[in-house]
């Protein structure tokens, strides 16, 4: 008879990655990656490096004081993908950091652009400062660009923005 491995378990031991490079997507996306970003990410950082692993994850930070939610993308290297002279690591950091800044812009900018082709409704305007319950990820809208891409859309009020509703008349 075969036992049913535990839903929830102890782990005291775990290998922490000798780099890693946090990506604070869900902020400036709105959204989380795909499945598809997160791998043409890895082939992108295959580049600098013989080996990576990607997590893409929902990171919920809960206090009895706050909450916060956001969606977040690291990359992270072992010690045997780093090179071992210190000038050459921080060659790697930089290469790394300016592939997933690329990334990130290239991510935003293909799941953007039919949006910005449409007049947007009046409550898309950005407030800045004002917190955005809303939004995704809890993030702040500081920014009339970067509010108007990551305000979330529900189906009827995209198609009456766009003039393709069915009029109550």
């Amino acid at each position: 008879m075969q036992t049913e491995p535990p839903i929830a378990f102890v782990s005291r031991s775990h290998e922490l990655p000798a780099l890693e490079l946090r990506i604070n997507f869900g902020l400036f996306a709105g959204r989380e990656a795909t499945v598809a970003e997160i791998d043409e990410l890895g082939q992108m950082i295959l580049a600098a490096a013989p080996s990576v692993s990607v997590v893409s994850e929902k990171r919920r930070e809960i206090s009895h004081e706050s909450e916060a939610a956001l969606h977040q993308v690291r990359i992270e290297l072992s010690t045997e993908d780093l090179p071992s002279e210190h000038e050459f690591l921080a060659d790697l950091e930089q290469r790394l950091v300016s592939t997933a800044e690329h990334w990130a812009r290239e991510c935003i900018a293909d799941r953007h652009t039919d949006r910005r082709a449409v007049a947007l409704p009046s409550w898309t305007s950005a407030r800045p400062g004002r917190a955005t319950g809303d939004a995704p990820h809890g993030s702040i809208d500081r920014s009339p660009e970067l509010a108007r891409v990551s305000r979330p859309y529900s189906a009827p009020a995209l198609l009456q923005a766009i003039g393709l509703a069915a009029s109550s008349a």
